[in-house]
């Protein structure tokens, strides 16, 4: 049986074009380090990899949900612990102002105690990334400025307000944020408040524990008249029952404060360890993935070789095909 010479050059091409294909082939894996670049390479496989690649995703997303969650959690524990340091310090600075040693210096511990306000009125307002802390579900200024036009856009603010019987000074610490819980989604069927409410350790409206630092103020700074206190005036037994009852409210609130803690603490290792999960998860989805769409780079170097020889030999043997002439096929 004769073959013809169109059927010598059309099985030619055929193995040339196959040939060439290959070498693309294993090009693109080497360039890519992906043993799958379309859907054609393996349907199978590329259905696989997009169920990892979804599993990854959404693992991802509930980790950086956990992250993101714990560094706002650290920020809360400094920002309590703060705050409990100088509720002690109040506390310690109720305790001093009945020491004979400090007959006549009154007003001297009123400021001190005022600058402890100050102190925790601030680490109150902190915020991490931007992200206020400890006003509920308002978590920037701009938030609470809406709310409440002309403030600084902090949740604590100290107000000047009138001075009556009951407060001299006329201080008073107002809270702009809320106590609404703050919600993340831990995995698709737990979700977690991560924020620290202020009611829960300051009292209704999480102000309570500043009106009894304002009244243990007002008590050292003033007299029962209502005038500002000298040098030489000294407590009364009036004064001395009143200062230890605020002194007790104090405590009371620094003991919430450490309480509140002990919960942030427990919180963030639950939370660690839910994240550790999730990180040992994607290394074996990883690594599933990886073996379904990763080449095998030695060995696709290998065919490409091979590839590259064999694509040479046949262009020889494609240049000898094209210049035989009629003649030749005919002997």
């Amino acid at each position: 049986m004769r073959i013809t010479n169109n059927s010598v050059y059309n099985s030619y091409q055929d193995s040339l074009n196959e040939l060439q294909t290959r070498l693309y082939n294993n090009q693109m894996k080497i360039a890519t380090g992906k043993d799958i670049n379309s859907l054609s390479d393996n349907p199978t496989g590329v259905v696989k990899v997009k169920q990892y690649q979804e599993l990854i995703s959404r693992n991802s997303q509930y980790s950086d949900n956990i992250s993101n969650s714990l560094n706002d959690l650290q920020a809360s524990n400094d920002a309590l612990e703060n705050v409990a340091t100088n509720l002690q310090n109040i506390n310690q600075l109720g305790i001093d102002s009945f020491q004979a040693g400090n007959t006549g210096n009154l007003p001297a511990l009123a400021n001190e105690l005022k600058g402890y306000l100050d102190d925790i009125v601030n680490s109150m307002n902190s915020d991490f990334n931007g992200e206020l802390l400890f006003s509920g579900t308002k978590t920037n200024k701009q938030s609470i400025i809406n709310d409440n036009p002309g403030t600084n856009g902090n949740p604590y603010e100290i107000i000047q307000g009138t001075a009556s019987a009951t407060n001299p000074s006329g201080l008073q610490v107002v809270f702009r944020g809320n106590t609404n819980d703050r919600i993340i989604h831990t995995d698709k069927d737990t979700s977690e408040s991560i924020n620290v409410k202020t009611n829960d350790i300051f009292g209704t409206n999480g102000t309570q524990v500043f009106d009894s630092a304002i009244n243990m103020y007002n008590t050292l700074m003033y007299n029962s008249d209502g005038t500002k206190r000298s040098d030489k005036d000294i407590l009364t037994a009036d004064d001395r029952t009143k200062l230890n009852t605020y002194q007790q409210e104090i405590n009371g609130y620094y003991t919430s404060v450490n309480n509140t803690l002990g919960k942030v603490g427990s919180k963030m290792n639950r939370l660690q360890s839910e994240k550790d999960q999730f990180d040992n998860e994607k290394i074996r989805l990883d690594s599933n993935k990886s073996q379904i769409e990763d080449v095998d780079i030695a060995s696709a170097t290998i065919n490409l070789t091979k590839d590259q020889t064999a694509m040479q030999y046949s262009l020889q043997i494609g240049s000898k095909l094209m210049s035989n002439s009629l003649f030749d096929f005919i002997k």
